[in-house]
């Protein structure tokens, strides 16, 4: 056998095995906390080096990072994170949740948007991974509604559960920020009937998670996403997404005039004092960056520095001092951690995604593959919906898998942009 087509053989079994690992992450990762995060990461990293090693041999450090066009916003957040950590008040506990944190999820966006990039197969591995985990999670979710609505009706006053399993850190709502645009958008501008038909189906059962979870957070993420996405206007797109849009909205009515909970919490949506005791947090991070402007207090440290006197809490606060490690609100938290140059570099790598993406897709409606197009609006959807989502809770910067799962969808995003295939579309 051929020594140059073994090589070559081996690289392709490589990278397949990455996309297999994301792929299995994508579908188990919303049940548990960190080991399906933790797992893909370290698999991934290792097959990435045997690719490099077989590749480029002795000069394979040369070539960790993979093949990209986000490198320069990146570089400038990754250079944000080194001063947080210079300067932080608490350098050993910024330097630890940077390696644990930071860079997982900046390895698994860098690795996700290569295998995304690399070819259609991967690609669609990808997708099709994501529709299952998003018909598994919301068929769980309407299942436990129906199942405690018979046994137990207190459980199902707000769903939290996908088959009797809890959602770790209340993330029942966050997930649904990525799986109820990305239906949408998919439904309204996928060709392919079969992949229209799942994805309709999973946009129903998506959304009835989303109602009876009974985040305001969630629905409004979602329901600004969904007006976006109507807007685009791509040829006789607007019709038929104005219309599942009214849909949904008489749908959420019906449903929400059912349970006073959902009616009670509509109605406070746009109260701040009804926020779940979350402006005492809001107001303590804005007197930490306040503090420390440009660089922050330090990667990780809001909650280690929150019970001094000066950003403590009120004596009444309802929840325990132990358990307010976060600001509930991931720019005021990168604010108060990383100061101005960590949120301008942070808010800079979006920038430059979504200034790239809508040029895109407003650019090429003339397309050849149509279904790809829809996966990158879907994808830019459910990008854009859990960034609203992030006003009202930690999510991007924070945990391992949750957190992970954004950057996953963001890299698949990406990857897709900036393909050389979709280029020639």
């Amino acid at each position: 056998m051929n020594r140059s087509f073994l090589i070559q053989t081996l690289i392709f079994i490589f990278e397949k095995l990455i996309v297999f690992s994301y792929c299995m992450f994508l579908i188990v990762a919303p049940y548990e906390t960190k080991w399906a995060g933790k797992i893909a990461f370290s698999f991934s990293m290792a097959m990435w080096f045997f690719i490099l090693v077989f590749s480029y041999k002795w000069h394979w450090w040369r070539y960790v990072l993979p093949p990209g066009s986000f490198y320069k916003p990146l570089a400038f957040f990754v250079s944000a994170c080194a001063c947080s950590i210079v300067f932080s008040l608490y350098p050993y506990e910024s330097q630890a949740v940077f390696f644990d944190r930071y860079l997982v999820y900046f390895v698994f966006f860098l690795l996700g948007a290569w295998v995304c990039g690399a070819s259609k197969s991967n690609r669609y591995a990808l997708v099709f991974s994501l529709l299952v985990s998003i018909f598994i999670f919301s068929i769980g979710g309407v299942w436990d509604y129906f199942y405690y609505s018979r046994n137990n009706p207190s459980l199902c006053d707000r769903l939290w559960s996908v088959f009797g399993r809890r959602i770790p850190y209340y993330g029942f709502p966050m997930y649904l920020s990525f799986f109820v645009p990305f239906s949408f958008a998919f439904f309204v501008y996928a060709k392919t009937k079969a992949i229209k038909v799942i994805a309709f189906m999973n946009l129903v059962f998506s959304v009835l998670c989303l109602i009876w979870s009974a985040s305001r957070g969630a629905w409004v993420a979602v329901g600004i996403s969904m007006l976006v996405v109507s807007s685009l206007n791509v040829k006789k797109k607007l019709f038929s997404a104005g219309l599942i849009t009214a849909l949904l909205v008489l749908l959420f009515v019906i449903l929400g005039s059912q349970s006073s909970t959902i009616t009670q919490r509509i109605e406070t949506t746009f109260i701040p004092s009804e926020w779940s005791n979350r402006l005492p947090l809001y107001k303590s991070a804005v007197k930490i960056f306040l503090d420390h402007p440009i660089t922050g207090s330090g990667i990780g440290t809001f909650g280690k520095i929150l019970p001094r006197v000066q950003y403590a809490l009120p004596v009444d606060y309802p929840v325990a001092k132990e358990l307010n490690l976060h600001a509930h609100n991931t720019y005021l938290e990168v604010s108060a951690e990383m100061g101005l140059l960590g949120l301008i570099s942070f808010l800079y790598v979006f920038a430059v995604f979504f200034k790239k993406a809508l040029g895109f897709i407003v650019g090429n409606r003339e397309k050849k593959d149509e279904d790809i197009y829809a996966v990158l609006i879907a994808l830019t959807s459910a990008v854009f919906s859990v960034l609203i989502f992030a006003f009202s809770s930690s999510i991007i910067t924070v945990g391992v898998n949750s957190a992970v799962y954004f950057w996953l969808l963001f890299a698949m995003a990406a990857g897709i942009l900036s393909s050389q295939q979709l280029r020639k579309i």
